[in-house]
């Protein structure tokens, strides 16, 4: 079966390679592939890659780090990230390497009558929650970095600020340092997301080169090639989801997308039940056929009822007529305001995680799932 062939976007000799697409298409495969053929000990790997025409100094032993949302993700997944390739690549060339992972650091060993001989260590696990932590570390010897499941379906999974945090802790590793490489990893769950908001990035079959304030994006949005369809849409298991589903699985279709839970025609509504007001922006939410209607702009008239959101983003509020209110800031005056009703929070983010909410465009969705992230917490 053919997989993902990285080679192409590395050609492209950008600093940031982003990956997106298909599940089960060999993404993971390929980068492990790429990090490991620095280092002598996989030698076949390195000569794979000189076959397809890159120079034999692209290779020097350098490191990586490996990049995952949070401290639990990477608790489930760095210890046996590896075991795949390295079970491949021993029993192909009579090997017997070893990836061991201990402290936040995988540690290349040989394993000898059943003991593992230490050789070097070759890269370095991060959680992106704990950037701050890695500021005055040192990464000298470090080359690659990899951010596995960088996308997501819900906003809410996404950390505070985490593009820029994402950007920090590149800067951290890589200094000014040149012939370093940031690769982004992810199946394609939602077109909606950070990234591509922050970056101008739209979904493109195919490799496409970006260039946002100066700095030239390789990104590949690819597809399983016809054999893997076929073995993925004849899996019983996969068979038993939902067509959009085995469609995300090969890389067809996201399991989200802009036009998720936006209704632009938006004409007939009941009265307004809450006016969000922030720095930035106003948010007026209106009742919807039993859902909720969030829109940028007003439709009609509100009574004018106080409440105001403070700088840790806590609620408070004063009820008006028929329960209605308005949220706002730059109250200086707290004693006249009580802190708003738990069930109004709860009853904001249970009809969004129901899909009872829709939105007037993708933006503001963006913007309102950041608010109730923030709200929860």
């Amino acid at each position: 079966m053919k997989y993902y062939d990285i080679v192409p976007i590395l050609k492209e000799n950008c600093k940031l390679n982003m990956i997106f697409g298909a599940r089960s298409a060999g993404k993971t495969y390929a980068w492990k592939q790429l990090f490991l053929s620095e280092f002598t000990e996989f030698k076949e790997f390195r000569n794979s890659f000189l076959k397809k025409g890159i120079e034999k100094n692209y290779f020097s032993d350098k490191q990586f780090v490996y990049i995952r949302r949070t401290r639990e993700e990477l608790r489930l997944t760095a210890k046996y990230l590896f075991t795949d390739i390295l079970n491949n690549y021993n029993k192909k060339y009579n090997e017997n390497l070893y990836i061991d992972y201990r402290a936040g650091e995988f540690i290349l060993c040989r394993n000898i009558d059943n003991k593992l001989q230490k050789l070097y260590v070759i890269g370095y696990a991060i959680p992106l929650s704990m950037y701050e932590r890695y500021k005055t570390a040192s990464f000298d010897n470090v080359k690659y970095v990899v951010f596995e499941e960088a996308l997501s379906k819900k906003q809410t999974t996404y950390l505070k600020d985490e593009v820029d945090n994402f950007v920090d802790l590149l800067n951290t590793i890589f200094r000014n340092r040149k012939n370093c490489k940031a690769f982004m990893i992810a199946n394609i769950a939602s077109n909606v997301n950070p990234y591509f908001e922050a970056w101008h990035i739209s979904n493109y079959n195919g490799l496409k080169i970006y260039t946002y304030k100066k700095v030239k994006m390789a990104v590949d949005f690819t597809q399983g090639c016809d054999n893997l369809i076929v073995e993925l849409k004849d899996n019983d298991f996969i068979n038993l989801a939902s067509d959009k589903y085995i469609d995300y699985n090969v890389g067809e279709d996201t399991l989200d997308d802009k036009n998720i839970m936006i209704y632009d025609k938006f004409k007939k509504c009941s009265k307004s039940q809450i006016l969000i007001k922030t720095e930035n922006n106003n948010f007026f939410i209106y009742s919807y056929k039993g859902a909720l209607y969030i829109t940028a702009k007003k439709k009609k008239t509100i009574k004018k009822i106080y409440g105001l959101i403070n700088n840790k983003f806590k609620i408070i509020i004063r009820y008006g007529l028929d329960n209605d209110f308005e949220i706002i800031t730059n109250v200086r005056n707290y004693k006249d305001y009580t802190f708003i009703n738990n069930s109004i929070i709860k009853k904001l983010s249970d009809y969004y995680d129901n899909n009872l909410i829709l939105f007037d465009n993708y933006k503001t969705r963006i913007y309102f799932e950041k608010l109730i992230k923030r709200i929860e917490k």
